[in-house]
Formats: C-alpha cells, structure tokens, sequence
C-alpha cells in the first residue's frame, strides 16, 4: 500500500510539473515589443510600448514549481528504495 501511496504521488508530481512547464514556456514567450494604436475619440494615435510586466516573474514561478516538483519525485524515489 506504501508503494502504492507513492506512486501516485510521484504520478500527480509529473503532471503538476509537465503542466507548470507548459505554462513557463507560454508565459515566457509571452512578451510583445511594438507600436500600437491607441483609439481616442476617432483619432488614431500611435503609441509605443513594451508589454512584459508581470510576464518574467510568472514564468519565474511556473519553473521553480516544475523544478520542486521533479525534486520531490526524485526524493520519493529515493525513499522507497531505502524502505526496501
């Protein structure tokens, strides 16, 4: 039942670190650099602006979870050899 235990913590481990990777890699490609138009009643004015506030730490985090996730499958692996 231990084994058991461990398993499907080490199998909700790898899909919460593949989809925390998926994640990092969106919101790290997430960030746009050009010129947009800004509406104001009718007239078109032209503005520049770099849109990436927010994007580096988001992608920050979403590794470092991946990253604590694989070390903890690793961790229960390494635990229930030294069970047997």
């Amino acid at each position: 039942m231990k084994t058991f235990k461990s398993i499907f913590l080490q199998l909700l481990l790898g899909i919460v670190a593949v989809a925390s990777w998926i994640n990092c890699h969106m919101i790290g490609n997430h960030s746009d650099v050009g010129i947009y138009l800004k509406r104001t009643d009718g007239n078109n004015e032209i503005v520049g602006t770099s849109i990436d506030a927010g994007f580096n730490g988001g992608a920050l985090a979403m590794g470092m979870i991946c990253s604590v996730c694989i070390i903890m499958i690793v961790w229960l692996e390494i635990n229930k050899q030294n069970r047997k």
